[in-house]
């Protein structure tokens, strides 16, 4: 599996956000890369460490956005970024117990972050720019 590269039709309208969705997907081509090389596991354990805390600066700075903008289905997307918080910390402490499984591991961060951020997103994105917020 081949980590999924930035492209213009990922984007939520908003600079802040994009460079944090980017920074998440450099961070799983960094894992790609230790996994596809067999890089030592505290390479993996580092790069996982990373993911785990920029993913969770990521998810409460875009649910803060939402708040502040009164976004309807906030709650829902909430229980989506919980979901991922709870894997990405599975993952990491699988990682720390042993090599996890790097189809598994990859196939569900690069899925699951393409899938969220050309859904759920992009509705907010679209919520947000046709409650007329601009420059979110």
């Amino acid at each position: 599996m081949t980590a999924i590269a930035w492209d213009e039709k990922l984007s939520v309208g908003s600079s802040v956000i994009d460079a944090q969705h980017r920074k998440l997907l450099e961070l799983i081509a960094q894992l790609e890369d230790i996994i596809r090389n067999k890089g030592a596991g505290n390479q993996t354990e580092s790069v996982l460490k990373e993911l785990e805390r920029y993913t969770a600066i990521h998810l409460h700075y875009e649910e803060e956005l939402l708040l502040r903008k009164g976004y309807p289905d906030l709650e829902a997307h909430r229980v989506l970024h919980d979901f991922m918080r709870s894997q990405v910390g599975r993952i990491r402490k699988q990682a720390t117990g042993g090599e996890p499984d790097a189809t598994d591991l990859l196939g569900f961060l690069m899925l699951w972050l393409k899938g969220h951020i050309e859904g759920e997103d992009q509705r907010y994105a679209e919520f947000l720019k046709t409650s007329g917020v601009k420059g979110y």
